[in-house]
């Protein structure tokens, strides 16, 4: 089955096989299609990551910038939201402050991996120098099934008396560095449906 999309000013027209719908059916043709956001963000298309309880989803560091995929994610989402469709989007909102040029924070953390974010609110606020001294802890993390130094410059960089600067540099890399190709991918299809106003 193939599908067409015609992007009016300010409607959103579906049609499959050639086959024009009547005026009265074409939202109801808008709400089948937008069902593909289903598929595109189950686990099963590898398309992201999710948290330990399955309940959020973010861009993947390992995925490729040139994967159209996020491109045209970002387009459905632009889309979906100015034609006023609901959609599911397990995102964190995270997601809606990069796209508001707003950085991410250490709540974001912990709304989309609260195991993750407690732990770095503890360093920030618990744990002592000596306690953190004790724990060998150093500018090393693990995310996404890889192992990052946060600080390329200085490996095993200890993490004592620089606490701050850790929790920033493991929320700026969860959000920011690991992602930036696929997000601007996702971001440029979104703001093509030239719905920045909307938000």
């Amino acid at each position: 089955m193939s599908c067409c999309i015609i992007v009016l000013p300010f409607i959103l027209s579906v049609y499959y096989d050639g086959n024009l719908p009547r005026w009265d059916d074409f939202f109801g043709y808008v709400k089948d299609f937008f069902h593909v956001f289903h598929e595109m963000v189950s686990a099963e298309t590898g398309m992201f990551m999710y948290n330990d309880s399955k309940t959020l989803a973010w861009f993947p560091s390992k995925a490729a910038p040139e994967d159209q995929r996020y491109l045209h994610f970002g387009i459905l989402c632009g889309l979906a939201l100015y034609n006023q469709c609901i959609i599911h989007l397990p995102f964190p909102l995270a997601l809606f402050k990069k796209l508001l040029g707003v950085k991410p924070s250490l709540g974001d953390m912990m709304e989309f991996s609260s195991f993750v974010g407690n732990g770095l609110k503890n360093i920030l606020e618990d744990y002592t120098d000596d306690e953190i001294g004790i724990l060998d802890l150093d500018f090393s993390i693990y995310w996404d099934g890889t192992n990052v130094d946060l600080d390329p410059q200085n490996p095993e960089k200890p993490l004592t008396g620089q606490e701050k600067e850790y929790v920033e540099a493991y929320v700026s890399h969860a959000f920011n560095t690991s992602v930036e190709g696929v997000f601007q991918e996702f971001k440029r299809g979104f703001f093509q449906a030239e719905i920045g106003h909307s938000l």
